[in-house]
């Protein structure tokens, strides 16, 4: 029977491990150059190099390419250290891990109400780490995905938490509240980053950590309007980019054009990452956290600056909100899908159907 093979583990993905092979060891057959070795590191989206340091080791990538401090909030349950403590073999060294051990730590992860897309990441960055230590097709994956799919059904019986979409009103409330609210209003600067983050979060339906990697080269400002280059993606696995087009708006409060300008002018340079962490005082610092954490962050506080509960609004809200309000605008399904990069039609239908749920309700025409 041939073992099924998980998305994640299409990713071409070298783990930073202790060197496990000595190139001078091997035939001419087997060898590869430094600049060939180069290139595959260099083919990997540096997220998916966090994502998988964080599966494997329980730390963060940094900048610099080593790894930093434990990264929250499971370091203790990432594969090699939860191995370690339990007295089982992870893979790094002779001997493979089983697969017994596999699908432990894959139901201690569940327990531990970790996503089960991570889970799915996770085992495929287990079996990556024994590819790359020699131990090839190991370790079989059969249990582990018995467990997975047990947990996939009972959370799926439960009802699904969407996020609230930052609604048109919803946005200028935020924006508002953050240059004349009379309680919590930011510093204007931070007040300027968050307009060009939350105007263009939903003009270009950008997810969160798309807007974080946003660097000044990325985008390309006309008298038409702005046009951005996302890099890579969460779907774009081959790092091929895209582009984004957004129009110049109507109301200067909310133009994304305008706010990118105001935000670009206020800077004054041209290099370097577009969104940065900004002080309580105003000083701008360096760029913001690269899974878009800083961005839902903001989003909760101006959220909840507007009135509004803030646990009903998270990163996906400017992207979910950008699609529910160009519905509402008139956008045909096949803009709103082009514009937020979306491949499947039921995608978009999710948020439509939420937004019209009570309006196209067969019980309204009741007269009840």
């Amino acid at each position: 029977m041939t073992e099924p093979v998980l998305e994640g583990e299409l990713v071409d993905e070298r783990v930073q491990l202790p060197a496990l092979v000595d190139d001078r060891t091997l035939g001419v057959d087997e060898q590869l150059s430094a600049a060939a070795w180069d290139r595959i590191a260099r083919s990997t989206p540096a997220n998916t190099l966090r994502a998988y340091d964080r599966l494997l080791l329980g730390k963060a990538r940094r900048p610099d390419g080593k790894h930093g401090a434990a990264a929250a909030p499971w370091p203790h349950l990432a594969w090699v250290p939860w191995c370690e403590v339990s007295g089982r073999r992870s893979g790094v060294g002779t001997e493979a891990a089983t697969q017994q051990t596999l699908a432990e730590w894959v139901a201690e992860l569940a327990d531990a109400g970790i996503g089960t897309a991570t889970i799915e990441q996770g085992i495929a960055a287990v079996r990556r780490l024994h590819r790359e230590c020699g131990h090839s097709g190991q370790p079989d994956t059969t249990l582990a995905l018995q467990v997975l799919r047990g947990e996939l059904y009972e959370r799926t019986s439960k009802q699904k938490r969407r996020v609230a979409p930052v609604t048109l009103p919803i946005l200028i409330s935020m924006l508002e509240q953050e240059r004349f609210g009379t309680t919590r209003r930011p510093h204007p600067t931070i007040a300027e980053r968050d307009a060009c983050m939350f105007t263009l979060g939903i003009a270009g339906m950008l997810r969160r950590s798309e807007l974080a990697a946003l660097g000044h080269e990325h985008a390309e400002v006309s008298d038409e309007g702005l046009v951005l280059w996302i890099a890579s993606s969460k779907t774009d696995r081959m790092s091929r980019g895209a582009e984004v087009v957004i129009p110049r708006g109507k109301n200067p409060a909310t133009d994304p054009v305008r706010q990118y300008e105001v935000w670009r002018d206020r800077l004054g340079d041209a290099t370097g990452p577009l969104l940065r962490a900004v002080g309580k005082a105003g000083r701008v610092g360096g760029a913001l956290t690269p899974d878009g954490r800083d961005v839902a962050r903001r989003i909760k506080v101006a959220v909840a600056a507007a009135g509004m509960n803030p646990a009903l609004y998270a990163g996906h809200s400017l992207r979910a909100g950008g699609a529910t309000i160009a519905h509402l605008g008139g956008a045909s399904l096949l803009e709103i899908m082009k514009q937020g990069r979306w491949r499947r039609v039921e995608q978009v239908l999710e948020y439509i159907r939420l937004l019209e749920r009570f309006t196209h309700n067969a019980a309204g025409k009741m007269g009840l």
